[in-house]
């Protein structure tokens, strides 16, 4: 059966040059809020080895929000 995975994250470009990195900042939601950054290529070396990569993107104005566009990887994964 065929199974499709959209993935948008954040990415470690323009912040640091290390394939993954933690992040804890203050937020809405508290005052630890953790996200962890990847690079493209260390998510592409990892998913690629379960999933088909139809599309890969990583660039800004995908999730420009309150002042912020940061850049992000979106994928768009398949089984089949």
């Amino acid at each position: 059966k065929m199974c499709k995975v959209f993935i948008e994250t954040r990415s470690t470009k323009g912040i640091t040059d290390d394939i993954k990195s933690e992040t804890y900042f203050r937020s809405s939601i508290g005052d630890k809020h953790f996200r962890m950054l990847y690079s493209e290529p260390y998510l592409t070396e990892k998913l690629s080895q379960k999933f088909y990569i139809d599309f890969v993107s990583e660039d800004k104005n995908f999730a420009e929000y309150n002042g912020e566009n940061p850049y992000c990887i979106r994928y768009i994964l398949s089984n089949d």
